[in-house]
Protein backbone atom coordinates (compact mmCIF):
# COMPACT_ATOMS: atom_id res chain seq x y z
CA UNK A 1 0.00 0.00 0.00
CA UNK A 2 1.66 3.47 -1.40
CA UNK A 3 1.29 6.67 0.33
CA UNK A 4 -1.28 7.62 -2.16
CA UNK A 5 -3.51 4.55 -1.76
CA UNK A 6 -6.04 3.12 1.33
CA UNK A 7 -7.32 -0.10 1.79
CA UNK A 8 -10.63 0.49 -0.23
CA UNK A 9 -8.43 1.53 -3.71
CA UNK A 10 -10.22 0.51 -6.73
CA UNK A 11 -13.38 0.60 -5.24
CA UNK A 12 -16.21 3.27 -6.76
CA UNK A 13 -18.78 5.00 -4.79
CA UNK A 14 -21.25 7.27 -6.17
CA UNK A 15 -22.68 9.31 -3.17
CA UNK A 16 -26.39 10.79 -4.20
CA UNK A 17 -26.03 12.20 -0.07
CA UNK A 18 -26.72 14.82 1.27
CA UNK A 19 -26.35 16.95 4.85
CA UNK A 20 -24.12 15.15 7.00
CA UNK A 21 -25.13 11.15 7.62
CA UNK A 22 -24.69 9.96 4.39
CA UNK A 23 -21.80 12.13 3.13
CA UNK A 24 -19.67 11.10 6.25
CA UNK A 25 -20.23 7.74 4.97
CA UNK A 26 -18.96 8.84 2.02
CA UNK A 27 -16.21 10.70 3.23
CA UNK A 28 -15.36 7.74 5.43
CA UNK A 29 -14.67 5.29 2.29
CA UNK A 30 -13.11 8.17 1.08
CA UNK A 31 -10.83 8.43 3.92
CA UNK A 32 -9.84 4.76 3.32
CA UNK A 33 -9.29 5.10 -0.50
CA UNK A 34 -12.13 4.78 -2.51
CA UNK A 35 -13.03 6.64 -5.28
CA UNK A 36 -16.12 8.59 -4.11
CA UNK A 37 -18.31 10.71 -6.76
CA UNK A 38 -20.87 13.47 -5.38
CA UNK A 39 -23.50 13.47 -7.32
CA UNK A 40 -24.72 17.19 -6.49
CA UNK A 41 -27.83 18.99 -7.65
CA UNK A 42 -27.91 21.56 -10.24
CA UNK A 43 -27.60 25.14 -9.23
CA UNK A 44 -27.12 24.93 -5.37
CA UNK A 45 -25.30 21.13 -4.85
CA UNK A 46 -25.80 19.90 -1.72
CA UNK A 47 -27.98 22.00 0.86
CA UNK A 48 -25.01 21.60 3.99
CA UNK A 49 -23.20 23.94 1.88
CA UNK A 50 -25.06 26.67 2.55
CA UNK A 51 -25.03 26.05 6.46
CA UNK A 52 -23.38 28.85 7.34
CA UNK A 53 -21.58 31.15 8.08
CA UNK A 54 -18.90 31.45 7.85
CA UNK A 55 -18.06 29.97 4.55
CA UNK A 56 -14.67 29.48 2.95
CA UNK A 57 -13.61 32.88 1.36
CA UNK A 58 -16.56 34.49 2.09
CA UNK A 59 -18.32 32.76 -0.94
CA UNK A 60 -22.02 32.75 -0.11
CA UNK A 61 -24.70 31.79 -2.49
CA UNK A 62 -24.66 28.67 -4.98
CA UNK A 63 -21.99 26.17 -4.76
CA UNK A 64 -20.45 27.72 -1.44
CA UNK A 65 -18.49 26.19 1.35
CA UNK A 66 -19.73 25.93 5.05
CA UNK A 67 -17.87 24.74 7.96
CA UNK A 68 -20.35 21.70 7.74
CA UNK A 69 -19.96 21.41 4.54
CA UNK A 70 -15.85 21.01 4.48
CA UNK A 71 -15.74 18.99 7.13
CA UNK A 72 -17.44 15.94 5.88
CA UNK A 73 -17.07 16.51 1.99
CA UNK A 74 -13.04 15.68 1.83
CA UNK A 75 -11.56 12.93 -0.68
CA UNK A 76 -14.67 13.21 -3.25
CA UNK A 77 -14.77 14.56 -7.07
CA UNK A 78 -18.15 16.84 -7.50
CA UNK A 79 -20.48 16.18 -10.62
CA UNK A 80 -23.84 18.16 -11.26
CA UNK A 81 -26.81 16.02 -12.34
CA UNK A 82 -30.21 16.78 -12.58
CA UNK A 83 -31.60 13.57 -12.61
CA UNK A 84 -35.09 14.84 -12.89
CA UNK A 85 -34.33 15.18 -16.45
CA UNK A 86 -34.48 12.00 -17.98
CA UNK A 87 -30.55 12.24 -20.15
CA UNK A 88 -29.70 13.47 -15.98
CA UNK A 89 -31.19 10.00 -14.34
CA UNK A 90 -29.81 7.95 -17.35
CA UNK A 91 -26.63 9.61 -16.81
CA UNK A 92 -26.57 8.20 -13.02
CA UNK A 93 -27.46 4.93 -14.08
CA UNK A 94 -24.54 4.58 -16.63
CA UNK A 95 -22.06 5.96 -13.27
CA UNK A 96 -23.68 3.08 -11.71
CA UNK A 97 -22.85 0.35 -14.30
CA UNK A 98 -19.40 1.14 -13.91
CA UNK A 99 -19.28 1.75 -9.87
CA UNK A 100 -19.35 -0.64 -6.46
CA UNK A 101 -21.13 1.45 -4.49
CA UNK A 102 -24.33 3.61 -4.91
CA UNK A 103 -25.23 5.83 -1.48
CA UNK A 104 -28.61 7.90 -1.28
CA UNK A 105 -30.05 9.64 1.59
CA UNK A 106 -33.92 10.31 -0.51
CA UNK A 107 -37.50 10.15 1.02
CA UNK A 108 -38.21 6.72 0.86
CA UNK A 109 -39.31 5.50 -2.23
CA UNK A 110 -38.43 8.79 -3.78
CA UNK A 111 -36.05 7.38 -6.44
CA UNK A 112 -38.42 4.99 -7.76
CA UNK A 113 -39.63 7.19 -10.22
CA UNK A 114 -36.53 8.00 -11.47
CA UNK A 115 -35.63 4.81 -12.13
CA UNK A 116 -32.38 5.59 -9.35
CA UNK A 117 -34.27 2.89 -6.59
CA UNK A 118 -32.33 -0.47 -5.59
CA UNK A 119 -34.39 -2.83 -7.79
CA UNK A 120 -33.86 -0.37 -10.97
CA UNK A 121 -30.23 -0.05 -10.04
CA UNK A 122 -29.77 -3.78 -9.36
CA UNK A 123 -30.47 -4.36 -13.05
CA UNK A 124 -28.17 -1.93 -13.86
CA UNK A 125 -25.35 -3.80 -11.72
CA UNK A 126 -26.18 -6.81 -10.20
CA UNK A 127 -23.62 -6.84 -7.88
CA UNK A 128 -23.55 -3.10 -6.51
CA UNK A 129 -24.22 -2.82 -2.78
CA UNK A 130 -26.97 -0.06 -2.45
CA UNK A 131 -27.10 1.72 0.78
CA UNK A 132 -29.90 3.60 1.54
CA UNK A 133 -29.37 6.12 4.61
CA UNK A 134 -32.93 7.57 5.90
CA UNK A 135 -34.61 9.17 8.58
CA UNK A 136 -36.88 6.70 10.49
CA UNK A 137 -36.33 3.45 8.42
CA UNK A 138 -37.85 1.75 5.26
CA UNK A 139 -41.12 0.78 7.10
CA UNK A 140 -42.94 2.13 9.68
CA UNK A 141 -45.77 4.83 10.43
CA UNK A 142 -42.95 8.01 10.23
CA UNK A 143 -40.87 7.17 6.94
CA UNK A 144 -42.94 10.22 5.50
CA UNK A 145 -41.47 12.86 8.03
CA UNK A 146 -38.46 14.41 7.89
CA UNK A 147 -35.68 13.74 9.99
CA UNK A 148 -32.66 15.81 11.74
CA UNK A 149 -30.32 15.16 13.98
CA UNK A 150 -31.56 17.25 17.15
CA UNK A 151 -35.05 15.55 16.29
CA UNK A 152 -33.56 12.14 16.75
CA UNK A 153 -31.44 12.84 19.80
CA UNK A 154 -34.65 13.68 21.28
CA UNK A 155 -37.09 10.93 20.38
CA UNK A 156 -34.16 8.69 21.06
CA UNK A 157 -33.90 9.62 24.71
CA UNK A 158 -30.63 11.07 24.31
CA UNK A 159 -31.24 14.45 25.20
CA UNK A 160 -33.26 13.08 28.28
CA UNK A 161 -29.91 12.22 29.83
CA UNK A 162 -27.69 15.00 28.83
CA UNK A 163 -27.53 18.50 31.17
CA UNK A 164 -27.43 19.36 34.11
CA UNK A 165 -29.48 17.14 36.82
CA UNK A 166 -31.87 19.87 37.88
CA UNK A 167 -31.56 21.48 34.00
CA UNK A 168 -33.92 21.13 30.71
CA UNK A 169 -32.77 18.52 28.49
CA UNK A 170 -30.05 19.21 26.43
CA UNK A 171 -28.33 18.36 22.96
CA UNK A 172 -25.39 17.59 22.42
CA UNK A 173 -22.90 19.83 20.83
CA UNK A 174 -22.30 18.41 17.90
CA UNK A 175 -24.25 16.35 15.38
CA UNK A 176 -23.57 12.81 17.18
CA UNK A 177 -27.05 11.14 15.97
CA UNK A 178 -25.71 11.97 11.87
CA UNK A 179 -21.95 11.06 12.83
CA UNK A 180 -23.02 7.71 14.12
CA UNK A 181 -25.40 6.97 11.40
CA UNK A 182 -22.33 7.47 8.92
CA UNK A 183 -20.44 5.72 10.57
CA UNK A 184 -22.95 2.66 10.80
CA UNK A 185 -23.31 3.13 7.35
CA UNK A 186 -19.56 3.01 6.36
CA UNK A 187 -19.69 -0.54 8.03
CA UNK A 188 -22.33 -1.68 6.23
CA UNK A 189 -20.85 -0.86 3.04
CA UNK A 190 -17.62 -2.76 3.49
CA UNK A 191 -19.06 -5.66 5.40
CA UNK A 192 -20.96 -5.81 2.16
CA UNK A 193 -17.85 -5.21 -0.11
CA UNK A 194 -16.25 -7.96 1.91
CA UNK A 195 -18.75 -10.39 1.61
CA UNK A 196 -19.02 -9.80 -2.22
CA UNK A 197 -15.29 -10.35 -2.31
CA UNK A 198 -15.30 -13.64 -0.87
CA UNK A 199 -18.01 -14.85 -2.60
CA UNK A 200 -20.11 -15.02 0.29
CA UNK A 201 -22.81 -12.62 -1.01
CA UNK A 202 -23.84 -11.12 -4.35
CA UNK A 203 -24.06 -7.65 -3.66
CA UNK A 204 -26.42 -6.15 -1.12
CA UNK A 205 -29.02 -3.41 -0.26
CA UNK A 206 -27.89 -2.16 3.55
CA UNK A 207 -30.13 0.11 5.07
CA UNK A 208 -28.98 2.46 8.32
CA UNK A 209 -31.84 5.23 10.03
CA UNK A 210 -30.63 7.96 12.11
CA UNK A 211 -33.30 6.71 14.38
CA UNK A 212 -32.20 3.49 15.02
CA UNK A 213 -28.53 4.35 15.23
CA UNK A 214 -29.54 6.81 18.15
CA UNK A 215 -31.24 3.78 19.47
CA UNK A 216 -28.10 1.89 19.33
CA UNK A 217 -26.26 4.92 21.44
CA UNK A 218 -29.02 4.47 23.98
CA UNK A 219 -28.11 0.58 24.30
CA UNK A 220 -27.18 0.65 27.75
CA UNK A 221 -29.86 3.14 29.26
CA UNK A 222 -32.38 1.23 27.90
CA UNK A 223 -31.02 -1.88 29.98
CA UNK A 224 -30.60 0.09 33.30
CA UNK A 225 -34.31 1.27 32.52
CA UNK A 226 -35.17 -2.26 32.26
CA UNK A 227 -32.97 -3.23 35.01
CA UNK A 228 -34.72 -0.79 37.35
CA UNK A 229 -37.87 -0.23 35.56
CA UNK A 230 -37.10 3.66 35.95
CA UNK A 231 -35.71 5.99 33.15
CA UNK A 232 -32.43 6.71 33.49
CA UNK A 233 -32.23 10.58 34.60
CA UNK A 234 -29.83 13.43 33.76
CA UNK A 235 -26.82 13.69 36.03
CA UNK A 236 -24.72 16.27 34.20
CA UNK A 237 -21.12 16.06 34.17
CA UNK A 238 -21.27 12.56 36.73
CA UNK A 239 -20.83 9.26 35.63
CA UNK A 240 -23.26 6.54 35.82
CA UNK A 241 -22.37 3.59 37.67
CA UNK A 242 -18.99 5.14 38.78
CA UNK A 243 -18.53 7.29 41.41
CA UNK A 244 -16.51 9.52 41.64
CA UNK A 245 -16.09 11.03 38.05
CA UNK A 246 -16.98 13.96 36.77
CA UNK A 247 -15.75 17.85 37.06
CA UNK A 248 -14.36 19.53 39.74
CA UNK A 249 -13.47 22.91 40.78
CA UNK A 250 -10.10 23.63 42.09
CA UNK A 251 -9.21 27.23 43.56
CA UNK A 252 -8.41 28.51 40.01
CA UNK A 253 -10.09 25.82 37.29
CA UNK A 254 -11.15 23.10 36.94
CA UNK A 255 -10.78 19.57 36.22
CA UNK A 256 -12.23 16.24 35.31
CA UNK A 257 -11.55 13.39 37.13
CA UNK A 258 -13.18 9.77 36.55
CA UNK A 259 -12.05 7.60 39.60
CA UNK A 260 -14.63 5.08 39.25
CA UNK A 261 -12.03 1.97 40.18
CA UNK A 262 -11.23 1.49 43.92
CA UNK A 263 -7.57 1.96 43.76
CA UNK A 264 -7.90 4.89 41.86
CA UNK A 265 -10.58 6.38 44.30
CA UNK A 266 -7.62 5.42 47.21
CA UNK A 267 -4.74 7.23 45.31
CA UNK A 268 -7.33 10.52 45.15
CA UNK A 269 -8.19 10.02 48.43
CA UNK A 270 -4.15 10.02 49.26
CA UNK A 271 -3.68 12.64 46.84
CA UNK A 272 -6.19 14.56 49.06
CA UNK A 273 -5.21 13.70 51.97
CA UNK A 274 -8.26 12.16 53.29
CA UNK A 275 -7.34 8.41 53.40
CA UNK A 276 -9.79 8.01 56.12
CA UNK A 277 -12.87 8.40 52.92
CA UNK A 278 -11.18 5.54 51.05
CA UNK A 279 -11.57 3.09 54.01
CA UNK A 280 -14.90 4.50 55.09
CA UNK A 281 -17.36 0.89 54.76
CA UNK A 282 -19.61 3.49 52.65
CA UNK A 283 -17.17 4.35 50.21
CA UNK A 284 -14.90 2.03 49.97
CA UNK A 285 -16.57 -0.42 47.01
CA UNK A 286 -17.40 1.21 43.84
CA UNK A 287 -21.07 0.08 44.01
CA UNK A 288 -21.55 1.41 47.76
CA UNK A 289 -19.43 4.96 46.66
CA UNK A 290 -22.31 5.10 43.53
CA UNK A 291 -25.34 4.23 46.18
CA UNK A 292 -23.61 6.96 49.18
CA UNK A 293 -22.13 9.37 46.45
CA UNK A 294 -24.57 12.00 47.75
CA UNK A 295 -22.79 12.12 51.16
CA UNK A 296 -19.57 12.03 49.81
CA UNK A 297 -19.54 13.98 46.54
CA UNK A 298 -19.85 17.51 48.84
CA UNK A 299 -16.78 16.29 51.26
CA UNK A 300 -14.64 15.42 47.69
CA UNK A 301 -15.87 19.05 46.52
CA UNK A 302 -14.83 20.97 49.31
CA UNK A 303 -11.13 19.03 49.40
CA UNK A 304 -10.83 19.72 45.88
CA UNK A 305 -12.05 23.40 46.13
CA UNK A 306 -8.86 24.31 48.11
CA UNK A 307 -6.43 22.65 45.61
CA UNK A 308 -4.11 24.27 42.71
CA UNK A 309 -5.23 23.15 39.68
CA UNK A 310 -2.06 22.60 37.86
CA UNK A 311 -0.36 21.18 40.87
CA UNK A 312 -3.37 19.23 41.98
CA UNK A 313 -3.61 17.51 37.94
CA UNK A 314 -0.02 16.96 38.35
CA UNK A 315 -0.18 15.09 41.34
CA UNK A 316 -3.37 12.93 39.93
CA UNK A 317 -1.19 12.21 36.68
CA UNK A 318 1.72 11.04 38.37
CA UNK A 319 -0.26 8.40 40.60
CA UNK A 320 -2.32 7.21 37.63
CA UNK A 321 -5.50 8.78 38.13
CA UNK A 322 -7.59 9.33 35.21
CA UNK A 323 -8.04 13.41 34.94
CA UNK A 324 -7.63 16.02 32.19
CA UNK A 325 -8.95 19.29 31.38
CA UNK A 326 -11.38 21.29 29.69
CA UNK A 327 -10.51 22.93 26.63
CA UNK A 328 -12.23 24.60 23.62
CA UNK A 329 -11.60 23.20 20.23
CA UNK A 330 -8.30 25.82 19.38
CA UNK A 331 -6.64 24.79 23.47
CA UNK A 332 -7.45 21.19 22.07
CA UNK A 333 -5.72 21.13 18.98
CA UNK A 334 -2.77 22.88 20.40
CA UNK A 335 -2.46 19.90 23.22
CA UNK A 336 0.93 18.17 22.46
CA UNK A 337 -0.87 14.93 22.17
CA UNK A 338 -2.89 15.90 19.77
CA UNK A 339 -0.38 17.80 17.53
CA UNK A 340 2.11 14.62 17.79
CA UNK A 341 -1.57 12.20 16.60
CA UNK A 342 -1.52 14.78 13.41
CA UNK A 343 -4.46 15.64 14.12
CA UNK A 344 -4.88 18.75 12.01
CA UNK A 345 -3.98 18.03 8.56
CA UNK A 346 -3.82 20.75 5.40
CA UNK A 347 -6.42 20.61 2.74
CA UNK A 348 -4.69 22.18 0.02
CA UNK A 349 -8.24 23.77 -0.44
CA UNK A 350 -7.79 26.60 -4.37
CA UNK A 351 -10.23 28.78 -2.24
CA UNK A 352 -7.98 29.03 0.81
CA UNK A 353 -4.25 27.05 0.86
CA UNK A 354 -3.99 27.39 4.44
CA UNK A 355 -7.20 25.42 4.88
CA UNK A 356 -6.86 22.42 7.93
CA UNK A 357 -9.23 19.70 8.06
CA UNK A 358 -9.54 17.14 11.26
CA UNK A 359 -8.07 13.81 9.59
CA UNK A 360 -9.70 10.70 10.40
CA UNK A 361 -9.30 8.62 13.01
CA UNK A 362 -8.81 5.58 11.27
CA UNK A 363 -4.74 5.03 11.01
CA UNK A 364 -3.20 1.89 9.10
CA UNK A 365 0.79 0.96 9.92
CA UNK A 366 1.64 2.24 6.11
CA UNK A 367 0.29 5.44 5.56
CA UNK A 368 -2.29 6.88 3.52
CA UNK A 369 -2.68 10.09 2.59
CA UNK A 370 -5.06 12.04 4.73
CA UNK A 371 -6.31 14.28 2.22
CA UNK A 372 -5.89 13.42 -1.66
CA UNK A 373 -8.52 15.70 -2.38
CA UNK A 374 -10.27 18.68 -1.18
CA UNK A 375 -13.56 19.22 -0.56
CA UNK A 376 -14.68 19.98 -3.80
CA UNK A 377 -16.15 22.97 -5.23
CA UNK A 378 -19.81 22.61 -6.86
CA UNK A 379 -19.17 20.42 -10.01
CA UNK A 380 -15.38 20.76 -9.93
CA UNK A 381 -15.27 17.00 -11.72
CA UNK A 382 -17.83 16.86 -13.84
CA UNK A 383 -16.17 17.31 -17.12
CA UNK A 384 -13.24 14.72 -15.87
CA UNK A 385 -15.62 12.00 -14.33
CA UNK A 386 -17.65 11.93 -17.77
CA UNK A 387 -13.95 11.51 -20.10
CA UNK A 388 -12.62 9.31 -17.46
CA UNK A 389 -16.09 6.83 -16.70
CA UNK A 390 -17.65 7.40 -19.80
CA UNK A 391 -15.50 8.29 -22.54
CA UNK A 392 -17.43 11.33 -23.33
CA UNK A 393 -15.82 13.76 -25.59
CA UNK A 394 -16.27 17.25 -25.12
CA UNK A 395 -19.52 17.53 -27.76
CA UNK A 396 -20.95 15.41 -25.74
CA UNK A 397 -20.89 16.59 -22.45
CA UNK A 398 -21.48 20.44 -23.82
CA UNK A 399 -24.73 18.25 -25.10
CA UNK A 400 -25.37 17.12 -21.96
CA UNK A 401 -24.90 21.15 -19.99
CA UNK A 402 -27.34 22.51 -23.43
CA UNK A 403 -30.11 20.57 -22.33
CA UNK A 404 -29.69 21.03 -18.58
CA UNK A 405 -28.83 17.18 -17.63
CA UNK A 406 -25.94 18.82 -16.07
CA UNK A 407 -23.73 21.88 -15.35
CA UNK A 408 -20.08 22.50 -15.24
CA UNK A 409 -17.98 24.11 -12.88
CA UNK A 410 -18.06 27.68 -13.18
CA UNK A 411 -15.80 28.77 -10.42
Amino acid sequence: MSKSEGPLAGVRVLELGRLIAAPFCGQTLGDLGADVIKIERVGGGDDIRGYGPPFLGGREGDGSASAFYLNFNRNKRSIQIDFGKPEGADLIRKLVAQSDVFIENFKVGGLVKYGLDEPSLRKVREDLVYLSVSGFGQSGPYITRPATDVIVQGLCGLMSVTGEADGAPNRVGVPVADMMTGLYSAVSVVSALYGRAKGQRHGDWARVSLLDAGMALMGSQAITAAMTGEPPLRMGNDGQGSAPSGLFACRNGEILIQAGKDPDYAKLCQVLGIEHLASDPRFAERARRVENYAILQPMLIEAIGKRERQEFYDALVSVGVICGPVTNIQEALADPQVVANKVEIPAGHPDNPELNLIASPIRYQADAEPVRRHPPRLGEHGREILKELLGMDDKAIAGLAACGAIELDRA
